[in-house]
């Protein structure tokens, strides 16, 4: 942005800043951007979500999207997972039989071959978290499978694809249709399918595959990129 411009954070939105020119800040421009990067704080004012991960005392890393509190374990696995902390509750969520050391950049988290010749990157996105499952080479499975704990909640699949997450009849976070796509020079993508399976005692497993058709023309890595 220009410089001698003066914030205005009680004039901004979900997906723009909006800033005064001059000594009495009277004109206004506005930062526009093209999905959500501020929430409504209890003053009033429009504040940007958190962009980077900070690191957390018990360890691993930590941040506060809109409306939860994230931590990611230093040890991705189904005995440490990602832990999803919402007003009314907590969910967990990891790959089943991952097992993969995290490092951190602050904007992301990577777990190197947290399956076989498969690496789980994660960053934060508007309101939410962004997953990308990196298949390495053709060794790597074209079916991820997660085990989510999530006491209290109620898991839905929609007719879309997307699973929804509710509690006391209200939805608190979606997991969007995931998107596959290749590293060639002409990007093919395909949707994969997603299969939700209700455990019991509060435990689902959510089964995201991809075409075998796809994989075999695929140039790899081939990145598998759901959103919560």
């Amino acid at each position: 942005m220009p410089e001698g411009l003066t914030p205005l954070p009680e004039r901004g939105g979900p997906n723009f800043d909006v800033f005064g020119v001059g000594p009495k800040a009277r004109p206004h421009v506005a930062n526009v951007f093209p999905s959500v990067v501020n929430f409504k704080a209890s003053n009033g004012r429009w504040e940007h979500l958190p962009t980077r991960f900070a690191p957390d005392p018990s360890g691993g890393w930590r941040a506060e999207p809109l409306g939860a509190s994230l931590r990611f374990p230093q040890q991705l696995s189904v005995d440490d997972p990602v832990q999803i902390t919402f007003p009314g509750g907590t969910v967990w969520i990891a790959p089943s039989g991952g097992d993969g050391g995290g490092t951190s950049d602050g904007p992301t988290i990577t777990y190197g071959d947290a399956l076989a010749a498969t690496d789980f990157v994660y960053g934060l996105h508007g309101g939410g978290y962004k997953e990308e499952v990196v298949l390495k080479d053709p060794s790597a499975s074209g079916i991820i499978s997660y085990q989510l704990t999530a006491p209290g909640f109620d898991l839905s699949a929609t007719s879309g694809g997307k699973v929804e997450l509710s509690r006391a009849g209200g939805v608190v976070a979606t997991l969007s249709v995931p998107v596959a796509y290749d590293s060639s020079a002409q990007v093919a993508s395909t949707v994969p399918a997603v299969d939700l399976e209700d455990l019991g005692g509060g435990d689902w497993r959510i089964t995201v595959t991809v075409d075998a058709s796809f994989l075999a023309a695929a140039t790899y890595p081939i990145t598998i990129d759901p959103t919560l």
